[in-house]
């Protein structure tokens, strides 16, 4: 699959200097960080998925702090 990833002339500038400072190519420094961001992600999805049973809805929750402190 392929896409077509388009940069302002900032992040062109600032890849470049990353690409050269790295002796990579953009190419592989622009793979490198979505791979990362990609990782992140899955990593994010998982820990939702894993929490999600443990979610509660607080909605209509009201705190009572005289309640609370008698506790």
């Amino acid at each position: 699959m392929q896409h077509i990833i388009e940069l302002d002339h900032q992040t062109e500038k600032n890849l470049s200097e990353v690409a050269m400072y790295a002796h990579k190519s953009k190419d592989d420094i622009l793979l490198a960080v979505i791979q990362s961001y990609l990782l992140q992600q899955a990593k994010r999805n998982d820990l939702e998925q894993f929490l999600k049973p443990y979610k509660v809805k607080l909605k209509d929750y009201k705190f009572d702090r005289d309640t609370a402190n008698e506790r």
